[in-house]
């Protein structure tokens, strides 16, 4: 029996090279980040303004947590009271609830060793605490420069 396996070598090759190609381009952004900056693009013609992050979310919810990179799952879990079994490495997290408590959406920011990068969403966070309780939906944003680009601080 001759097995030629030569198409599949050349599918693994390109299902590779285009995840490569994915990873280079991606900034690192989650999808609602995303979302976030594509609103602060579409609503604010100066550097500094409000947003509405209800009119962002397709998803309802009563309150937000933002944690740091370097919070342990026990202090998530502490936190939102409950379970959270999408703890998977060091990342920032944005986790949403409902009215009664239930997670309706989660996100995790993974960091970029090198610093802020070009479009990121900060949520402003004093360096004494490792988390953020958020109950309203609206925000000032603050545009920063870098080098090449800028980022986003949202203060509330």
């Amino acid at each position: 029996m001759d097995l030629n396996f030569k198409p599949m070598r050349n599918l693994l090759v390109f299902v590779f090279i285009d995840i490569f190609l994915f990873s280079c381009n991606n900034n690192g952004n989650g999808k609602l980040e995303q979302q976030i900056e594509a609103r602060i693009n579409e609503t604010c013609k100066s550097e500094d303004c409000n947003i509405d992050l209800s009119k962002v979310t397709s998803f309802k919810w009563s309150k937000f947590y933002v944690f740091k990179e370097t919070v342990s799952l026990e202090t998530v879990e502490k936190a939102i009271n409950q379970s959270y079994p999408y703890f998977s490495d060091v990342a920032r997290r944005l986790v949403f609830l409902d009215k009664n408590n239930k997670i309706v959406y989660h996100e995790d920011i993974f960091p970029n060793v090198e610093g802020v990068r070009n479009n990121d969403i900060i949520f402003y966070m004093p360096d004494t605490v490792n988390y953020r309780v958020y109950t309203s939906p609206n925000f000032s944003v603050k545009k920063e420069q870098l080098e090449k680009g800028h980022f986003y601080i949202l203060y509330q």
